[in-house]
């Protein structure tokens, strides 16, 4: 869950620079860092937002240029972020701003499948495309 309601993307890149370990010069510095930064695993500010099923934070990176479909840790995308934590405002989100539900983890599992196969029935109706 996102710790507050961003005022605007400087905002939330501020907040991430100083409480999540993105790799940075100085990570106490009253800085933003870039909205594609990587963590160690590859994760970027999109997964994160996506793990605390923000929509603001979502919205507000992808109009600043996140990639949609990043690859982060285990080779997972923002959208199989979201889908892995349940994050169903997250993923329908992610899915209007160009997701796409095809890309495989290293498990081999696309956002759909896993959706469709452990997903909450709201999460399934978001990717039949009944709750876009």
């Amino acid at each position: 869950m996102a710790p507050q309601v961003w005022r605007d993307v400087h905002e939330l890149l501020r907040y991430l620079a100083k409480n999540w370990p993105f790799d940075l010069d100085d990570p106490f510095a009253e800085k933003e860092i870039p909205v594609n930064a990587t963590v160690s695993g590859g994760d970027t500010p999109l997964h994160v937002v996506a793990t605390w099923d923000d929509v603001r934070g979502i919205e507000l990176l992808v109009q600043a240029g996140a990639e949609v479909d990043s690859i982060g840790d285990m080779t997972y995308t923002p959208l199989a972020t979201a889908v892995a934590q349940g994050s169903v405002g997250a993923a329908r989100a992610l899915l209007r701003s160009g997701a796409s539900p095809h890309i495989a983890t290293e498990f081999g599992h696309t956002p759909y499948e896993m959706a469709m196969r452990d997903g909450s029935e709201e999460m399934k109706a978001v990717f039949r495309g009944d709750a876009i």
